[in-house]
This record gives C-alpha cells, sequence and structure tokens, in this order.
C-alpha cells in the first residue's frame, strides 16, 4: 500500500491563541506571536514520521508540556498524553531534543515561558487523498519522498506573564 503524508505547519493555526493567554500584556506586542512561528519553524525542522511506525501503519498524537528560559534552551518538559505507539512516543522525544527553540523576545518579561507541543502524525491512507492533500498545499511530492511528511505541530503559550 502506497502511503501519502500529510505535513503542514499548523503550528500557524494555534498561535491565535496567544493572544488570549496573555491577558496581563492585552494590546501589547510582547513579541510571542512572532517566538511561536519560529519555534514552529524549529520544531517543523526535524519533525519526521517514524519509518518503523509508517511501515507498521501506526498513527497517533503526543503532547508535551515544555518550558524554555530565556536563551530557548528546554528546563522541564513532561509528556502529558502519550500515543498508543512506542514509535511515536520516541519521536516526539527526538523532536524536542533537536529542536532549536528560539530565545525569548526583549519585550518578553518572564524569565521562563511554558507551552503545550502537540505533535501529530497521521497517514493519508490512499493515492487519492496523498493527491487532495498535495492540491490543499498540505504537503508536497517532494515531502512524500523524503519521508518527512506526515506529521503537523502545534504550540500552545500556556503562561505568559
Amino acid at each position: 500500500m502506497k502511503y501519502g503524508f500529510i505535513k503542514s505547519a499548523a503550528v500557524a493555526a494555534t498561535f491565535g491563541a496567544l493572544a488570549m493567554a496573555a491577558p496581563a500584556n492585552a494590546g501589547q506586542d510582547d513579541g510571542l506571536n512572532a517566538w511561536a512561528k519560529s519555534a514552529g519553524v524549529a520544531v517543523d525542522e526535524v519533525m519526521v514520521y517514524p519509518t518503523m511506525a509508517l511501515k507498521r501503519g501506526e498513527e497517533g498524537m503526543t503532547r508535551i508540556h515544555v518550558t524554555v528560559d530565556r536563551d530557548g534552551n528546554v528546563v522541564a518538559s513532561e509528556k502529558m498524553v502519550k500515543a498508543d505507539s512506542w514509535h511515536i512516543n520516541a519521536a516526539a522525544k527526538r523532536v524536542l531534543q533537536r529542536a532549536d527553540f528560539p530565545a525569548l523576545p526583549a519585550a518578553y518579561r518572564g524569565q521562563e515561558l511554558s507551552f503545550a507541543l502537540q505533535l501529530n502524525y497521521a497517514i493519508a491512507g490512499s493515492a487519492q487523498e496523498a493527491a487532495a492533500l498535495e492540491r490543499q498545499a498540505s504537503v508536497t511530492s517532494r515531502e512524500i519522498a523524503s519521508n518527512r511528511g506526515p506529521v503537523t505541530a502545534s504550540i500552545q503559550i500556556l503562561d505568559a506573564e
């Protein structure tokens, strides 16, 4: 069976939650929207579908509570939701280890920032579904060929001082 992949920077869709998560900064641009977009790119650059999970048809979602310091270093993380697949959980752990999160913006007053990182791994089950995804610009043939594809990530800021 030939699989297609869902790959999109869905991070932008959830960045709208940033304004709601920071009522103390209402009306101010503390740089968190731009930071979240950069963080999403950092995740997207290292997130790949685990080969064994793909071969076994395993799909799943993980959600990790992450805290970074001002330099963007991960200082704490805790899996809030695990996938049923060991391979997907291991891949999510690798994403967190490899992602080069940006430094927090100068306008942000906190010393640390906590956010929820949701990583989704899904397989398009048919050539027709894969073609539809390509038409929607959710995935490219190059991504399908390089196995970088059936993944989306979203970031939701949990606390902003």
